[in-house]
């Protein structure tokens, strides 16, 4: 049987801005249960009270609550960030194994740059510094190469533990981002960092951002 609370809790699912909202205490109950009061009465096929709408509202903010309060962060140190990185993608081509190791030979570790490789079943992306940007694309045939980002900026959450049985951590990193516009061009994940690939437009708010999530101790 379709409640009131099951489609309170799917409309407000399908919009991610409304639940941030709720969670972050800014929206009137009574308002939204007006506004949502139509499309769940078209839903369950019948007239609902706005004080059972009210009601399933405050469930549903009690449980995101109790979600995002379970996720700790205070496995991260710092935030380690790093401009002027540039995002190849290519394709997966018979060569690719030998052009991706030559890739490595490029770059100076020791100087402190970067290197990312992420090879999908189809594609692989390439990230580094930008320097670096005219060697690896001689080493592809242009027809290989999808597009290049340049201008970017990685921001690098340090940590001292693992947060891969860590519930709602990625939820709740993607939620705080999103709500503050940043678009994310890529993650990348291991055990010891997550590292964060943003335009340099989106630099400022992203570090702001992440200051923000890692005060959540």
């Amino acid at each position: 049987m379709v409640t009131v609370s099951h489609v309170v809790k799917k409309l407000i699912n399908e919009r991610d801005f409304l639940q941030e909202a709720i969670h972050q205490g800014i929206v009137s109950n009574s308002l939204l249960a007006s506004k949502l009061k139509k499309d769940i009465e078209m839903q369950i096929g019948e007239s609902v009270s706005d004080h059972s709408i009210i009601m399933a509202l405050r469930r549903y903010k009690e449980k995101l609550d109790k979600t995002s309060n379970k996720t700790s962060f205070e496995y991260f140190t710092e935030i380690d960030m790093k401009t002027n990185i540039t995002y190849i993608v290519v394709r997966s081509v018979p060569s690719i194994k030998n052009k991706l190791l030559k890739i490595y030979d490029l770059v100076n570790f020791k100087e402190g740059d970067i290197l990312n490789i992420i090879q999908g079943n189809y594609l692989n992306g390439i990230i580094t510094n930008q320097r670096y940007k005219d060697k690896i694309l001689n080493l592809f045939e242009p027809e290989n190469i999808l597009y290049v980002l340049e201008n970017l900026v990685s921001f690098s959450l340090l940590n001292r533990e693992t947060y891969l049985y860590n519930p709602g951590f990625f939820y709740n990193i993607f939620r705080i981002l999103a709500w503050d516009n940043i678009n994310l061009l890529t993650v990348l994940d291991t055990p010891r960092d997550f590292i964060i690939l943003v335009d340099q437009k989106d630099a400022v708010k992203c570090f702001n951002s992440l200051e923000y999530f890692l005060q959540k101790k």
